[in-house]
Parts: C-alpha cells; structure tokens; sequence
C-alpha cells in the first residue's frame, strides 16, 4: 500500500523477512502515514506481506475501511489474482481442497485445521469494493483487474473457506474488512 515507504520499513529477522513480532513497534511509527487503515488490516496486510502485494499501489488515504460481516455464499463473488479473476473460483477451490488435505510429515497445518474447526477465518480477509472499475481509471498498475469485490489480502484463506463451502463444511458468514473508495 501507498508503494511501500521506504522510511516505513518493518524490521526484518535474522533471515531478512519482516519480523512479525515487531508490529506493535512498527505500527506506533508507521499508523500516523496509514491513518485510514485499521490496525488489525495494517498487521495482516501491509506489515506482514510488506513489499510483496500486488496491491502496493494503493493509496490508503483514498479508502475508508468497514468490518463486515457476509453470508458466506458471497465468497463466489470475489475475485482474485490467484486463478486470473475467473468468477468459478476453481484454481481456488482445488488448492484449498489440496491444502485442507496435504497431510506432509503427519498433519494439517495450522490455518486450514484452524478453518476446519472453527468453520471461519482465524482473521478477516480484506476486500475492495471496486465495482465501479475506478482502479483500471486511477492506477496503471491496475489494468487487469476486472470491475467488482476484489479479495485484497486472505487468498490462501479465501481458498480454504471456498474450498470447504463447497463441501458446506464453512460457517454460514464471513468477517471482512471492506476498503470502499472515499468519494473525491
């Protein structure tokens, strides 16, 4: 978000990776330059995949960000890099079928036993409402993303729950944060 301030940039672990207990030091210098976005969206999204989402252009000044709460039949309506933005969701689908079942080394790792058992994301996933195509018209970066609910930040999360709605083995509703563009 915002392309990634310099200035702004989380402390790294002794591999070089953002160092994920460091947020609440981060987040005490970086939520002033991030004023619109809500810290449990700053921690997921812009700390933790710092550098890496497709999503860096973004301007987080121009969005406001509401938690919601959907029926869970609205996951189809997202649409995601992962599998092209197709509308079936089925490259989803399939690797979250493949992740709720690779039982490497003896069992399930913890996000998709964590979904199966509780029947919902451990944290919200974030979606843009960007039903009016405003982000082809304001971002170059944007060209390929079709008009509607993008999924912003939650794909592996996205994959599971469709995975598992499609087995109805989901809860019937979803959390979210949803980015909607503040009018100029």
């Amino acid at each position: 978000m915002d392309n990634y301030p310099k200035h702004l940039t989380p402390p790294k672990d002794e591999f070089g990776a953002v160092d994920l207990n460091k947020f609440p030091e981060w987040w005490a210098s970086a939520k002033e330059h991030f004023s619109s976005v809500p810290e449990n969206t700053a921690q997921f999204w812009i700390h933790e995949n710092w550098g890496r989402s497709p999503y860096r252009y973004l301007r987080s000044k121009n969005y406001k960000f509401e938690r919601v709460q959907w029926p869970s039949e609205r996951l189809f309506e997202l649409r995601t890099e992962w599998g092209n933005f197709d509308a079936t969701l089925r490259e989803n689908i399939e690797d979250g079928d493949y992740t709720c079942h690779n039982d490497e080394l003896g069992e399930i790792h913890e996000l998709p036993r964590y979904m199966m058992d509780n029947r919902s994301f451990p944290q919200p996933i974030v979606i843009l409402d960007n039903r009016d195509g405003h982000l082809k018209r304001e971002y170059r970066g944007a060209a390929d993303v079709p008009a509607g609910y993008i999924l912003i930040e939650g794909h592996k999360r996205l994959n599971i729950a469709a995975y598992l709605q499609t087995t109805g083995k989901f809860g019937s509703t979803f959390d979210a944060w949803l980015m909607t563009k503040i009018p100029a």
